[in-house]
């Protein structure tokens, strides 16, 4: 808990800098979620063959996504980093009271892992780009990094279930 407390202030003492904060709500503001639905589109107008497993995955482990993080969070309960510390200043507005596990992370998690399986060039820069979705999460004062590696590992979990039932 030190350094789920510790490394979350940390981040939020960078929040000084205008580039800084604009990146890390810019970053937080791609993983809403919008993005992940356009590129669905796009698969699915370009590419058939592979909207034919990541369209039906998708929907499976996104939905498995949004139940298994809304379930989690009305178990935990858990303040967010902003409430308890106020050394960390909220950045973006939370989509819910609670924060543990971060849901932007575990779907942009759920999202690498689904188009990397179709396209497996694209992974690093897929995976890089989670990261970076999970890091502005902390960053914008609404999770710890508990938090985020707790969505990360319910994003990938929820993308291979998805996928495993509809290859």
């Amino acid at each position: 808990m030190y350094y789920d407390t510790a490394m979350s202030v940390r981040l939020a003492h960078y929040t000084n800098s205008i580039v800084y904060r604009r990146m890390m709500h810019i970053l937080s503001r791609l993983g809403d979620g919008h993005m992940y639905m356009i590129i669905g589109i796009l698969i699915m107008a370009f590419d058939s063959r592979s909207a034919t497993v990541i369209i039906p995955a998708g929907l499976m482990a996104f939905g498995m996504e949004i139940m298994g993080q809304m379930l989690i969070k009305h178990v935990t309960k858990r303040p967010r980093p902003y409430v308890r510390h106020e050394t960390i200043h909220l950045m973006v507005a939370p989509p819910d009271k609670y924060s543990f596990p971060s849901g932007h992370t575990a779907a942009a998690f759920c999202f690498a892992l689904l188009i990397a399986s179709s396209y497996s060039h694209l992974a690093p820069l897929l995976y890089v780009f989670a990261s970076l979705v999970a890091i502005s999460r902390i960053a914008n004062g609404v999770h710890y990094p508990s938090d985020v590696v707790a969505g990360m590992v319910l994003g990938l979990i929820s993308a291979k279930t998805g996928l495993a039932f509809t290859v």
